[in-house]
């Protein structure tokens, strides 16, 4: 009896947050929203952050390469609603697959990562190279396919009266073969 209940726990609590709160890279943990790109420097080393455009249209990424033999390319967004330091998407790439992401990459110079560096993972235990069946049941959604990526989205009001804001996360994948090969996640609150 116990256990259907801790089920219904952990659906609830998944219903009520992002899709992907935090991403977790080598030994740094990044909670989308609140980590500035100073504290993953601190973890993973300086690289430099490339900055286009200006007021709502502003961006500013960075990004990490492991290598070996399932490279993969890490990047990590900014924008208006991040100040432009506090980090709102990541993006894992897989060699030779183009990215997940909705905007183009800008970042060009990445930082390469000590070798044996662990993957990416979200906070639900998704990472490059997962089945699609399993990414779908860690996230309790299928997603929409549009032009070679999958889309899961989720929108959600909190808080009631004056203190009521909107939270919005996505996370795109690519699939091939039924597995991830790169995947972008974020999430917008606008408190």
């Amino acid at each position: 009896m116990v256990k259907p209940v801790l089920g219904c726990l952990l659906v609830a609590a998944a219903a009520g947050s992002p899709l992907v709160a935090r991403v977790t890279i080598g030994p740094a943990t990044i909670a989308l929203e609140e980590t500035p790109f100073a504290a993953v420097a601190q973890q993973l080393g300086e690289a430099p952050i490339t900055r286009a455009g200006d007021a709502g249209g502003s961006r500013a990424q960075t990004c990490y390469a492991t290598i070996g033999p399932r490279q993969t390319i890490y990047y990590l967004e900014s924008g208006e609603m991040g100040g432009g330091e506090r980090i709102m998407q990541v993006d894992a790439v897989g060699v030779g697959t183009a990215t997940a992401a909705e905007d183009a990459i800008i970042a060009t110079h990445c930082r390469t990562l000590a070798s044996g560096a662990k993957a990416a993972t979200t906070d639900r235990g998704i990472m490059l190279y997962q089945l699609r069946a399993e990414v779908e049941r860690r996230l309790h959604s299928r997603g929409r396919d549009s032009a070679g990526v999958t889309l899961y989205s989720k929108a959600e009001k909190r808080g009631t009266g004056a203190r009521a804001y909107d939270v919005s996360s996505w996370f795109r994948v690519r699939y091939r073969q039924g597995r991830v090969v790169a995947f972008s996640t974020g999430v917008v609150s606008t408190r």
